[in-house]
């Protein structure tokens, strides 16, 4: 399969749908109803237009290629290279010594692959299956996924800023006196033509600012939820990036020291190490959505000086 899916409507799922509708609607919100008549064509206003555009552009961005981006999966003709040194056999517990073996696709896994239940496949350095992506997170994809997390985060901390500072301006200015004491007279007019079965009279020149404030505390309460679900998530995955874990991992890590069983984690490089291996090797490229930046080919990844030394020229073994 190549970098990218090739069905745009496979990958368009209704969660998908409601993650681009979520940010268009906060994106449309700051920028036509709190920026532009707030600060018009001032240098505050196009430095805030400008720098929350090329963020939430660089949020989409990273999402798209999460969506539509190939995680990685395992070639059918593909075999572990008996010949290499390096080479790491991670263990089943139900398999005693057997190299990892997948019995849903009846064919060998690569270091750190695993079967996706709902795409049916094995994926390389698989992470998780996320429904808001309707993609799995792996090899090729992981980094995109990270980046769309600290981006969006830093987007909607951004907007809720805006729209907060906005309309705490204009509650000083007592702009929304007028609408909060007589709401019923903005509408009562329109109910009695409806009723009368008439055309509508010209709307009360307070509707506007009245649907203009609906329009920020929605999109304020909708900025307050995404910052604590998604900036949760992106917290979480700065801790596997700082130890070069994948959700799995951490989980199997977690499982065999509750059933005391030895448990090594082979891939830790060291905080630095472990950034470059993520990230990619130059520091001016980690926040940049560029190709997929995890070392190594999915296949074969650098190993900690512990798990190599210990290996002793011959081959390790990992409980997983």
């Amino acid at each position: 399969m190549g970098a990218f899916d090739q069905s745009i409507t496979a990958r368009l799922s209704f969660s998908v749908l409601v993650v681009l509708f979520f940010f268009s609607y906060i994106y449309s919100t700051v920028v036509f109803v709190v920026v532009l008549p707030w600060l018009e064509h001032s240098v505050p206003g196009v430095m805030h237009l400008s720098s929350f555009t090329i963020i939430t552009c660089l949020a989409m961005a990273s999402y798209i290629a999460c969506v539509f981006r190939n995680p990685g999966s395992v070639p059918t003709d593909w075999a572990p290279d008996e010949g290499k040194i390096s080479t790491v056999l991670e263990v089943k517990r139900k398999g005693a010594g057997s190299t990892r073996y997948c019995n849903k696709c009846c064919k060998p896994k690569p270091p750190r692959c695993h079967h996706c239940r709902v795409c049916n496949r094995c994926v390389l350095r698989m992470d998780h299956h996320c429904v808001w992506i309707n993609n799995c997170v792996g090899h090729r994809n992981y980094k995109s996924f990270f980046l769309f997390l600290f981006y969006a985060t830093v987007a909607c901390i951004h907007a809720l800023t805006l729209v907060v500072m906005q309309m705490s301006v204009e509650v000083k200015d007592h702009r929304y006196e007028h609408i909060l004491e007589r709401p019923w007279k903005l509408v009562k007019p329109i109910v009695k033509a409806g009723r009368a079965l008439s055309p509508p009279p010209p709307l009360n020149p307070l509707v506007t600012p009245l649907v203009c404030v609906i329009l920020k505390v929605v999109c304020a309460a909708l900025c307050v939820m995404l910052i604590v679900g998604i900036g949760l998530l992106l917290s979480w995955h700065t801790y596997l990036i700082f130890n070069n874990k994948t959700t799995i991992e951490y989980h199997e890590g977690v499982r065999a020291r509750v059933q005391t069983q030895i448990h090594q984690h082979p891939y830790d490089l060291g905080l630095c190490g472990n950034l470059h291996a993520v990230l990619g090797p130059h520091v001016p490229t980690w926040l940049a959505p560029t190709e997929c930046a995890v070392a190594g080919d999915g296949f074969e990844y650098e190993m900690s000086e512990s798990v190599v030394l210990g290996m002793g020229g011959g081959r390790s073994s990992v409980i997983v």
